[in-house]
């Protein structure tokens, strides 16, 4: 049997910035949170409000200012749980960069929903902050 060959070609190329006009646009959100001092286990934060249908592809957060005493943090739907993100350490160096689990991902929010940055149980010495971040795209009129 002769090797297979390409039957029609229905190629388009996409150049960098270049994307099509059609479906959901992609962006990225940001918020700037500060974890005070002794803020206590099992609180949470408010972080954004994303409406229904919203597409999040990917999310996570870059530490600012580094806290100490084993502060993790996760990043979840509700005031409980680790929808975007698992329970991660917070008390890393400046600049280090912390990503979702690409098994969470892509999740559509059928209503609309708040994030909040969810703390662990914990002994906070010093205040932190950090930089949550979300890849988004409106998925609302997606066939």
């Amino acid at each position: 049997m002769a090797a297979s060959a390409d039957l029609a070609t229905q190629l388009e190329t996409i150049d960098r910035g270049g994307f099509p006009s059609i479906g959901p646009k992609v962006g990225l959100i940001q918020n700037v949170v500060d974890i005070p001092i002794g803020y206590e286990a099992a609180s949470c934060i408010k972080v954004f409000a994303l409406p229904a249908g919203c597409l999040v592809l990917a999310a996570g957060f870059e530490i600012i200012v580094a806290s100490t005493a084993g502060l993790t943090v996760a990043l979840s739907q509700g005031t409980t749980g680790a929808d975007y993100l698992a329970q991660t350490a917070a008390d890393a160096a400046v600049g280090t960069n912390v990503c979702g689990a690409c098994a969470l991902f892509p999740l559509i929010n059928t209503a609309a929903s708040a994030v909040y940055v969810v703390t662990a149980a914990q002994t906070q010495a010093l205040a932190g902050q950090i930089r949550v971040w979300m890849l988004v795209a409106d998925a609302q009129d997606m066939a």
